[in-house]
């Protein structure tokens, strides 16, 4: 119902919410984006838009955390289901550039505006942008960091993002990918909304017990769904689909994404991973 997504927005804002309702949700290591004295004034949800209305303090922040404070609201509020866009207002007007650097804003934002940008561009032809997870470790914990990447290519997004994920080089080094540097995808196939990547072998951790690892498959598919909007991926090695029984993988409600040492927003998940996928 439209107020259980509401209570859910809500909930989910208020969790990045610097010393906020939420606190004991953040863990070490981590600090939440908004300013301690953001207020949400109200939410409304239509056609699968949010619009939410802050106070005039969500921006209170220094001019290179911008756009941290608006990554972090939207890559948290699209991880629910079927939204597809927010509308950030303050004091009841939408927000059109952000006040310190100026930045010029559409209406209503998506995962389009990217998250921790990283540009490697040589050219201004072919520019391509795919937005890539990676894991990063604190406290024995995993994380994923989501990092959009804009390039020079003309290859299809499917194989940049399997490209990068295998990739030896890694434009941070607090950041790694659990992806075999020999996995290759052999071939892919669209499905209406679903998505069927077939891999050699190397996309299990050990040929012997057939297991793909859980950061394996979240880094695959946050990647792509977040790259192509697909909404369901099956894995085949060699053309014979991985069951479930072979996935050590366990399928997260939602995301809050927070500033991983005070430098890249990270996705901390916010409900037990109960479900098998």
């Amino acid at each position: 119902t439209s107020n259980s997504k509401e209570g859910l927005i809500k909930e989910l804002v208020e969790s990045l919410i610097v010393d906020g309702k939420y606190v004991d949700r953040v863990p070490n290591g981590f600090t939440q984006m908004l300013p301690s004295d953001t207020k949400i004034l109200n939410i409304n949800v239509n056609n699968n838009i949010i619009d939410l209305n802050f106070n005039n303090k969500l921006f209170d922040v220094k001019s290179c955390d911008e756009r941290k404070v608006l990554e972090s609201i939207i890559y948290t509020l699209t991880s629910i289901k079927d939204v597809q866009g927010v509308r950030i207002l303050i004091d009841g007007k939408t927000l059109n550039k952000l006040p310190k650097t100026g930045e010029l804003l559409d209406d209503v934002l998506n995962r389009k505006i990217g998250i921790n940008k990283n540009y490697n561009i040589d050219d201004i032809k072919n520019i391509t942008n795919v937005t890539i997870y990676y894991t990063s470790k604190f406290n024995d914990q995993i994380y994923y960091v989501p990092v959009t990447k804009y390039m020079n290519s003309n290859d299809n997004k499917i194989k940049i993002i399997i490209d990068q994920l295998t990739s030896r080089m890694s434009y941070n080094s607090n950041l790694i990918s659990y992806l075999n540097s020999n996995l290759k995808l052999l071939d892919y196939s669209f499905n209406e909304d679903q998505l069927d990547l077939n891999f050699n072998q190397y996309l299990f951790d050990n040929e012997d017990n057939k297991k793909v690892l859980e950061e394996v498959i979240y880094s695959i598919s946050y990647s792509v769904e977040d790259t192509l909007n697909v909404s369901n991926i099956k894995f085949f090695v060699n053309n014979k689909e991985i069951k479930k029984e072979y996935l050590k993988y366990f399928k997260i409600c939602y995301i809050i994404n927070l500033s991983l040492k005070k430098g890249y927003c990270a996705s901390v998940a916010q409900l037990d991973r109960a479900t098998p996928f």
